[in-house]
């Protein structure tokens, strides 16, 4: 049985009025910030090489990092082409920069509402209502989420990728379609288009599938992904001008490797010693292009000479960074730009739900963690059910909590803060809604048992 039974019928109206509510919430803050914030300088740091790219592809068909120009840049591979090509898309509707950067923020601010009914739909697959609207009012209302639907980087569209590629291949792994499962798939390979962190996932879940009998729908969920991303991998595999997604990893794995690069790289305008901390780590991602071995060793021997300080940045430090609170790569707290007069300041109802998150950030993240452990032991427990239908509402949440596991990994080995956990939130707060109904159910029980004793 999932963390709580999913009932009959009876409240299914309420249940939609209160989805409207939440959705229409999430509306009003999105917009009260987008409205209401000042932001001077909107497109800056990894905003303005999404523009590079958008504009890039408008004006000359390719898709390049290059600064524009009259020329057509040579194409490269450093960033995937998800989000550049909805800048595109805005850029081309819009017709000239300045408009093409409001319309990308209203139907970004758009995009950002609808997680909260896509959070509530997914959660409905194994959650009662209650706590399926619980995650969905927390994604209405949380400030990373507002604010970053009105910043033009490519977490809310991840997000919304996310949580269509998880509805779908739930949805199919209930009525074992194979066909549902390809569409499931090549969502997952459009989500990956996004943001590559999501390469190695999908053949995770296949492998689940697979394991639970279901080959046909995890073949053909594998089918769908390759087909999408294949395309894409084979033009990378054309392009030999600039850097690719090798260098793209082999500076997340270096970066990563130095606790206070993040801060220094804040710093280092005020401070001499950031400045050549950066200087430093940005020689050896040089080198670790050049050459890997070398590096690596280089690495290693930097761990074995201090290994308590490091071990516990990699298995404690790390993961706590990601799901923390503050911005690292940008203005702090919630932001990512300089913002002005944020609705989040100025307002007392909102400047008291800003601190109500805060306080609840690290609660919400423990229950995650219980939650993915919960759905891990279920996991093994029914690894090889007789009926995959049987056990369809676990499946929805293992998936959602071995998610939260693969890129809390991901991030882990390579580099990770805050800003980039903000598309994995409604995850997080759905395994948490699901850590609380199961513990509650289980509290329940055994209280029953102590009273048929008595």
């Amino acid at each position: 049985m999932a963390p709580a039974a999913i009932p009959a019928a009876p409240r299914r109206d309420a249940t939609r009025l209160l989805a409207v509510a939440l959705t229409v919430l999430a509306l009003v803050l999105r917009v009260a910030f987008l409205t209401g914030a000042e932001m001077p300088d909107p497109v800056r740091g990894d905003i303005r090489e999404y523009w590079f790219y958008a504009w890039n592809l408008v004006e000359h068909g390719v898709f390049s990092l290059a600064p524009p120009a009259d020329v057509a840049p040579a194409p490269d591979a450093w960033r995937s082409p998800g989000y550049p090509a909805f800048l595109a898309l805005c850029l081309w509707l819009a017709g000239a920069p300045e408009p093409a950067v409001a319309l990308a923020q209203w139907l970004q601010v758009l995009v950002g509402t609808a997680l909260v009914p896509l959070t509530i739909v997914l959660g409905r697959r194994w959650l009662a209502p209650g706590w399926a609207l619980a995650a969905g009012a927390a994604v209405a209302v949380w400030p990373h989420l507002v604010v970053f639907a009105s910043t033009l980087l490519s977490e809310t569209l991840f997000a919304f990728a996310l949580l269509v590629a998880a509805w779908l291949v739930a949805r199919a792994q209930v009525a074992d379609d194979a066909r549902f499962a390809g569409g499931a798939g090549a969502c997952a390979g459009l989500a990956t288009l996004v943001n590559p962190l999501l390469l190695l996932f999908p053949p995770v879940v296949a492998a689940v599938l697979g394991v639970r009998g279901q080959r046909r729908v995890a073949l053909a969920y594998l089918l769908g992904f390759a087909v999408v991303t294949g395309a894409w991998a084979a033009r990378d595999a054309t392009v030999d001008a600039g850097p690719g997604p090798r260098q793209r990893i082999h500076t997340n794995l270096v970066q990563g490797s130095w606790p206070l690069f993040l801060q220094a790289l804040n710093d280092r305008s005020f401070h001499p010693n950031a400045e050549a901390y950066v200087q430093h780590v940005v020689a050896q991602t040089r080198a670790m292009d050049a050459d890997p071995r070398a590096t690596l060793a280089a690495i290693g021997a930097r761990f074995r000479a201090d290994p308590g300080p490091y071990a516990r940045w990699y298995l404690l430090e790390k993961p706590w960074l990601l799901w923390s609170w503050g911005v690292r790569s940008g203005w702090g707290d919630v932001y990512f730009l300089e913002t002005r007069r944020s609705p989040f300041d100025r307002y007392p109802v909102l400047r008291a739900l800003r601190a109500a998150c805060l306080a609840l950030n690290p609660v919400v993240a423990a229950l995650a963690l219980w939650g993915t452990l919960l759905a891990m032991t279920r996991l093994v427990r029914r690894w090889r059910p007789a009926d995959p239908a049987a056990v369809a509402p676990d499946f929805a949440w293992q998936h959602a909590a071995l998610f939260l596991a693969y890129a809390t990994a991901v991030h882990v080995v390579l580099q990770g803060e805050p800003r980039q956990a903000i598309a994995y939130r409604p995850f997080e707060f759905l395994v948490a809604a699901s850590a609380l109904a199961w513990t509650f159910a289980a509290v329940a029980r055994w209280r029953a048992r102590r009273a048929r004793g008595a």
